[in-house]
């Protein structure tokens, strides 16, 4: 089967990269100089999740057709590669029944094609009651069945985060209705699940159990911020826990990256929907400095996505759950080099709750969601084109589909113009402000001609096993449509 799946992958990662390139080359020159967004498009569901699959298609789910819970009977897969029309959506049933996929969590399970979808909403007699549950599903990424593990978390959780480790493993955190103390880690080669129950905290989890924030940090720990408590955690035997400093300006939904190897950008959330941090976990403490503000306020779940040349869009939020007239709609860019806000376009609509972001292969970033409840029921999205769309693009030729820790592999360009940058994106999967999967990095690299010898990180707790958009830069920080790779 999983050579089957892989089969499959390849041939729709072919066929998708051609008609994305063929995109990309129609839309050369037609990107103002700060980037655009494109126009509204109608999308079949409320897009509250999505995540980006190996074979280039985006999963969305949250809600039915009409944009209303509902059970989340349904999910939407979207193909790039026919365009933003109905013909490039596959509505898919959700027979799944133990419980409700809403305000879950998804993460692409390293080494397969699979979907790993956790938690949700609980239901009642059929009927959805905003409790957490304690169910375990998969999407197999080629078929799109979704199926039910057998064996369940240990507690119910609504709203919660994974973490997928170096050694494959995914943690899972936080959790409401009830609140919940205690992580798991799940073992996908066992399908079994153990509870980590001496880092389990109320003093530090009670600061925020909803989406906690969380990364694995170069040391190996696993570096986590839930409202604005930040705090360590070990994830062998039973685990463990300590809590470091609090952020108060970040004290609940804050939008957060790891825009480079141990260094995160959290901006926004409530109190100071304008503050940026700055977060070095690289040492054995965590180093707080204070970034600029961003141009406008952003207390509730903005949208933070890094780039292929290594910057940071942050669109949508605001300052109400549902109030439109509270919504920004500017989006922003933030450059590492100078640590500089600049205002790109504007969102035609409010994307505040349940919205989310992701960066898609060709470079641009998708937009969806809002609403659930309202008061508008955005069954659309939009799609930001970066400026460096309106320039000639370097083009990769050849590329490994999977690469190894510590390792140099080749590659070749579609010309021997001289090569800029190599970047390595993990493959995004996001909800309520925060892209779960999402971590940058630069890659040490060669050229010889069409050439390159590039080499893969030095661990997996720079970047963990799993599926990557590979981009080549030029020398004007332009980048080429990304290849994915697995890393292992």
């Amino acid at each position: 089967m999983a050579g089957k799946k892989t089969h499959i992958r390849r041939w729709v990662a072919t066929s998708v990269s051609f008609a994305l390139a063929a995109l990309a080359l129609s839309s050369a020159n037609a990107v103002p100089s700060g980037g655009a967004f494109s126009n509204v498009i109608d999308w079949p569901i409320i897009g509250i999740h999505t995540t980006l699959l190996p074979d280039g298609r985006v999963l969305t789910f949250g809600t039915n057709t009409d944009g209303q819970q509902g059970g989340s009977w349904v999910y939407d897969i979207w193909d790039p590669a026919l365009g933003d029309g109905p013909q490039s959506h596959r509505v898919v049933a959700n027979t799944v029944t133990n419980g409700d996929i809403f305000c879950s969590v998804a993460t692409i399970l390293p080494g397969t094609d699979d979907v790993l979808l956790v938690g949700g909403d609980n239901l009642v007699d059929g009927y959805t009651n905003n409790v957490g549950n304690k169910g375990v599903r998969t999407l197999d990424g080629a078929s799109l069945a979704m199926t039910a593990l057998p064996q369940q978390m240990a507690y119910e959780r609504w709203y919660g985060t994974t973490t997928v480790l170096a050694n494959g493993d995914v943690l899972v955190q936080g959790g409401l209705q009830p609140d919940v103390d205690t992580p798991e880690v799940f073992n996908p080669a066992s399908g079994t699940w153990r509870s980590l129950t001496n880092a389990a905290s109320d003093s530090v989890y009670r600061s925020g159990r909803a989406y906690p924030r969380s990364w694995v940090a170069p040391n190996g720990k696993i570096f986590g911020m839930t409202g604005g408590q930040m705090y360590w955690l070990t994830t062998t035997g039973l685990g463990t826990i300590q809590s470091i400093n609090y952020l108060v300006d970040h004290y609940d939904y804050a939008t957060a990256v790891m825009y480079a190897p141990g260094k995160l950008l959290i901006a926004g959330g409530k109190p100071n929907g304008h503050a940026v941090s700055l977060i070095d976990i690289n040492g054995a403490n965590p180093v707080v400095t204070t970034g600029q503000p961003m141009q406008f306020e952003r207390k509730l779940y903005a949208n933070a996505t890094v780039l292929p040349d290594g910057k940071v869009l942050v669109m949508g939020g605001g300052d109400g759950f549902e109030d439109v007239s509270k919504a920004t709609l500017p989006a922003e860019m933030w450059d590492p080099a100078t640590g500089h806000w600049t205002t790109v376009d504007e969102l035609a609509l409010p994307r505040t709750y349940h919205s989310s972001a992701l960066l898609l292969p060709d470079g641009r970033v998708l937009m969806v969601g809002g609403g659930a409840p309202g008061p508008l029921t955005n069954l659309n999205g939009e799609i930001f084109s970066p400026a460096y769309l309106a320039h000639p693009r370097p083009s990769i030729d050849s590329v490994p589909s999977h690469i190894v820790t510590g390792k140099a592999f080749e590659m070749a360009m579609n010309g021997s113009a001289p090569v800029g940058r190599v970047t390595l994106i993990r493959a995004g999967s996001s909800t309520h402000g925060y892209d779960v999967d999402q971590r940058f990095m630069d890659l040490a690299f060669t050229q010889k001609g069409r050439r390159l010898s590039v080499r893969a990180p030095e661990n997996l707790n720079l970047a963990q096993p799993g599926y990557y958009l590979l981009s080549v830069l030029d020398t004007n920080d332009v980048p080429s449509i990304s290849a994915m790779v697995s890393l292992s």
